[in-house]
């Protein structure tokens, strides 16, 4: 996580705002990038101060592999 040089406290959940970029309980900004290898998909999170902007319905979104919304758990950050 980055998010200037400070680790914060992850996230519970995260909602799509546009492709790429998602938005957590504190309205504070995510990158994800999703990397397939042998056949499973893995997203990487980043902690990055984006502007929101309007958020996109997901009607609006281009097919993707990655959910529209994430509840995440602690065992996640383990």
């Amino acid at each position: 996580m980055a998010e200037g040089g400070h680790a914060g406290a992850p996230p519970v959940r995260l909602w799509v705002r546009r492709v790429g970029v998602y938005c957590d309980e504190h309205r504070k900004t995510w990158l994800v990038a999703a990397e397939e290898e042998e056949g499973m998909l893995r997203a990487r999170i980043q902690r990055v101060q984006v502007p929101l902007g309007e958020a996109l319905r997901p009607s609006q979104l281009p097919p993707s592999r990655l959910p529209h919304m994430w509840q995440l758990s602690q065992a996640w950050w383990c």
